[in-house]
């Protein structure tokens, strides 16, 4: 047997090793399949879907009218989504929602539901999974949460055990969102950009 290293690439997943962890993400798939579909050239979109209405007659996702042509097998619809589902299961389960209303109309896809699938696309080519400070605080505020569980947990055993505690180091929260960070330093304070976030979010500054 041969040691080769620490794993890179597994089934189109791509691998890191930073210091601290482990990151896994799809970014050469996701290159890889605007390739394949020709939007490697197109714009990016911060948006995953476009917003839908309570008019039937007016969502974009609805089923095809009497009038609208279906697309031929030239459209690789089934193959897209086919692809796209891929992500959901591993790293991208945000487009989850979005992509299942899409699914539903592969037997009889119109222009309208192949617009929606390239903006998923393009959404992919502009987004990191969480990346939105919104989100970024909530991710921190489960992680804090949990963390302080298991701290009071691992705590209590030690104390059953007789063993001490006095020479725990603090646990590191590692949080790249430069939104998130400053929102978290000060505390909760009302504002436009904090107002529809609950209190309890902030949970982490505590």
């Amino acid at each position: 047997m041969k040691d080769l290293g620490k794993t890179k690439f597994c089934l189109g997943l791509q691998i890191e090793h930073p210091k601290d962890g482990i990151l896994v993400h799809q970014e050469a798939y996701i290159e890889k399949l605007l390739k394949r579909f020709y939007l490697d050239k197109s714009h990016s979109l911060s948006t995953l879907m476009v917003v839908r209405t309570l008019d039937v007659k007016k969502d974009l996702f609805r089923h095809q009218d009497v009038d609208e042509e279906i697309l031929g097998l030239e459209v690789l619809y089934l193959s897209a989504i086919g692809a796209l589902m891929f992500f959901t299961g591993h790293t991208r389960p945000d487009i989850t929602f979005s992509l299942n209303l899409l699914a539903r109309y592969i037997s009889c896809p119109t222009r309208r539901h192949w617009n929606g699938v390239k903006h998923i696309f393009r959404y992919l080519q502009d987004a990191g999974y969480m990346s939105d400070p919104h989100n970024e605080l909530l991710a921190i505020h489960e992680a804090s949460r949990e963390c302080v569980w298991l701290r009071n947990a691992t705590q209590h055993i030690r104390r059953s055990c007789g063993i001490s505690s006095e020479n725990e180091a603090p646990t590191v929260l590692c949080e790249d969102n430069a939104a998130s960070i400053a929102q978290l330093k000060e505390g909760y304070i009302k504002c436009d950009r904090t107002k529809n976030i609950l209190p309890k979010f902030f949970f982490t500054h505590d």
